[in-house]
């Protein structure tokens, strides 16, 4: 097992692009489940699980993943007193100095937000999740698994974890690792086959073959889509895999991560070596008004997807842009729209809407003579 050092020298920049992420992520997901907008069908519980909690903060004081859940938590203090709905956070580790640690900061139960209940258990990973058994996929639940390495997401939790309803999931994972040592007993004792996904990847792409690697544990027939984010520390490359069942999870991690990286969507770094100028004037004198190769690939598989009519309709157009990793107001309209101003394209009820509500009542495209 790893030590305390991690926590103890303070997080580093990856640490905290993780946990702004998670930050961003659990705001998002609470936004929807903590809602008057689902009435009487409003969930009465809703989970949230930090199965790697370490001590809660770094040795500087720094919030660490329980503390960042706790103060989102407290955002929405009103809104559960008010709906009456329960928050409840799981918080657990397999070492008992982070425990103690985690039961010391939680320790005044007066300021808990009202109708949150918090949970510390000195556990293992698979102890954990047996233990919540009863509960998990029955409840509304969002799963971070920040794990030291590669060996608690294997093959055969991670399908388990798919196969949870109402469940999104956010994991770390060590790619290079995996990449480094795919061959060795170590590895294939956790990740067999892995290194069939990995053969010949470039480096800076490993996250995102890990991320395939995994989509291909998907059940055949189990609707699950995962999106990677990459970091790179030095010439190595690990990151954050997130998975859900329904598109609305996956729209809103999109937007947290085109957040961050506003350029590609997934990754603290130059993924695909554009070496884009941030800078209009040396533009111009380039002549060069590149976009990142992820957007013009995409774009160009868009337009053809439309013209051969394999997308006939604004939802179709949504869900392939989500599921392709891309933001369909921001990256498909420009298509569509330039291909109803060449005469390529009519929608059937006039204004494209390609926002959520075109999953509501799609709207059909017609594509003319070209």
């Amino acid at each position: 097992m790893p030590n305390n050092n991690f926590f103890e020298r303070g997080f580093d920049d990856k640490t905290s692009i993780k946990l702004g992420l998670y930050e961003s992520y659990l705001t998002e997901f609470l936004g929807v489940w903590v809602a008057s907008s689902f009435g009487e069908r409003a969930p009465k519980e809703i989970d949230i699980y930090d199965f790697f909690a370490g001590p809660g903060v770094d040795g500087e004081g720094v919030p660490g993943s329980p503390m960042v859940a706790y103060e989102v938590i407290a955002k929405y203090a009103d809104r559960l007193a008010a709906s009456g709905q329960r928050i409840r956070l799981w918080l657990s580790d397999i070492e008992k100095g982070r425990v103690a640690s985690l039961r010391s900061l939680f320790s005044n139960r007066s300021e808990w937000p009202s109708n949150t209940s918090i949970e510390i258990h000195e556990m293992d990973f698979r102890d954990a999740l047996n233990a919540n058994q009863a509960r998990l996929g029955k409840i509304p639940a969002l799963i971070f698994a920040d794990q030291f390495g590669v060996k608690y997401i294997t093959p055969d939790i991670f399908q388990k974890l798919v196969a949870l309803k109402a469940t999104d999931l956010i994991f770390f994972i060590s790619s290079w690792t995996l990449n480094r040592f795919s061959d060795h007993e170590n590895i294939k004792k956790y990740h067999q086959g892995i290194g069939d996904h990995l053969k010949d990847t470039k480096a800076e792409h490993v996250h995102r073959k890990v991320k395939d690697y995994y989509q291909s544990l998907v059940p055949n027939g189990r609707e699950y889509h995962l999106a990677p984010f990459s970091m790179k520390k030095g010439a190595n490359v690990h990151g954050i895999i997130f998975g859900t069942s329904h598109i609305a999870g996956m729209r809103k991690f999109l937007n947290v991560a085109w957040k961050i990286d506003t350029d590609r969507g997934e990754a603290d770094f130059d993924i695909d070596d554009d070496r884009l100028i941030d800078d209009s004037h040396q533009l111009d004198m380039l002549g060069d008004d590149r976009a990142p190769k992820k957007v013009e690939l995409f774009q160009e598989e868009l337009r053809d997807a439309i013209l051969s009519g394999r997308l006939g309709s604004d939802k179709a157009v949504h869900e392939f842009s989500i599921y392709s990793g891309f933001r369909p107001t921001e990256h498909a309209r420009p298509v569509v729209d330039q291909l109803r101003k060449d005469g390529l394209l009519v929608v059937n009820g006039g204004r494209i809407r390609l926002g959520d509500a075109c999953c509501k009542s799609p709207r059909r495209f017609i594509v003319t003579e070209q």
